[in-house]
């Protein structure tokens, strides 16, 4: 099992890998990185992750957009999508996409915990 971790910034990636890592307790190995939604729609179709931790507002095409072309390739996807900005609409339209989950950055350590967990992920 796998997790992708999809974010433009690589602060960001680095600080939710660290979670994920330290706070959570997954082998670092298992976690994916991709820096733009082309990328991580093509990690999707090549490594087959259970999660993904998909950041909103990318150049590009950003992750709202990447939503449907990750679950045509694995319905089963659980997708949290990741935003500075927590508006409504926005929330209301990933869900509807098909995402599972959303947080808003900053993030919190429990709170990724808490995503991982009703994911259903299970570390190897």
């Amino acid at each position: 099992m796998s997790i992708l971790v999809v974010d433009d910034v690589s602060l960001m990636r680095k600080i939710l890998s660290d979670i994920l890592t330290g706070f959570c307790g997954i082998n670092k190995a298992e976690i994916l990185e991709a820096v733009d939604a082309n990328t991580a729609v093509r990690d999707v179709k090549r490594h087959k992750p259970s999660l993904v931790f998909l950041d909103v507002l990318m150049p590009g095409k950003t992750g709202q957009d990447a939503i449907a072309e990750m679950l045509a390739i694995d319905p089963n996807l659980y997708i949290v999508m990741v935003s500075s900005a927590g508006e409504k609409r926005t929330v209301e339209a990933c869900i509807s996409a098909g995402a599972k989950d959303y947080m808003i950055k900053p993030l919190d350590s429990a709170r990724v915990k808490l995503a991982l967990e009703n994911s259903g992920y299970k570390s190897s």
